[in-house]
């Protein structure tokens, strides 16, 4: 994940100077760091500038856990794909999806994630298609 920042800019114009100080206020009291400029033609007139951040997700992965309804803290042991060892020692085991063995507590893929979204979309289906019961 990467955090973009930007700058933002309001411009504010009103007639009466205590609705003006209060709009002003109310904006400058959401960012610590905003430059404000009044214009000398114009009374009662400000351009308000300040600074923006978000997060940005950088893979697919990412984007996936930042959608997700339960955080996005997914493990391959959540998973139905996972296949746990037998021996209960080990805290390794294998996924039917991927070759090669997976730590239980490893990040989860993009599989994992597709496939919830994916269930979620055809449970709310399958519930729109129930009838209405007429009384």
């Amino acid at each position: 994940m990467k955090n973009v920042k930007f700058k933002q800019m309001r411009v504010l114009f009103e007639t009466d100077p205590q609705v003006f100080e209060d709009k002003a206020n109310a904006i400058l009291a959401q960012s610590s760091n905003c430059e404000i400029t009044l214009d000398k033609a114009r009374p009662l007139t400000a351009y308000i500038t300040y600074t923006v951040s978000r997060t940005q997700p950088e893979t697919v992965l990412e984007l996936l856990e930042m959608l997700d309804t339960d955080g996005g803290h997914a493990v391959c042991e959540d998973c139905p794909a996972f296949i746990k060892s037998k021996d209960k020692r080990k805290k390794w085991g294998s996924c039917r999806r991927k070759s090669g063995p997976t730590k239980c507590d490893a990040r989860a893929c993009e599989l994992y994630y597709l496939e919830k979204r994916r269930e979620a979309a055809a449970i709310a289906a399958e519930f729109d298609q129930i009838p209405y019961a007429i009384e």
